[in-house]
C-alpha cells in the first residue's frame, strides 16, 4: 500500500489502480496454493 500524505490515509483503500489488498492478496495466496483441477496432480485430473 501506499500512503498519501494528501489523503492522509493509504491508497489502496480508495485508489481502482492499486495492485491489490489485504483481502485480495490472501485470497490469491490461497487460490494458488490449491491443486490446480485440471494438472491431475491430485489424481482426479484429466491426464490420469
Amino acid at each position: 500500500m501506499t500512503y498519501d500524505p494528501a489523503l492522509g490515509r493509504c491508497r489502496a483503500a480508495t485508489d481502482p489502480r492499486a495492485l491489490t489488498t489485504g483481502a485480495e492478496v490472501a485470497r490469491i495466496i490461497a487460490t494458488a496454493a490449491e491443486p490446480h483441477p485440471l494438472s491431475g496432480s491430485d489424481g482426479s485430473g484429466p491426464s490420469r
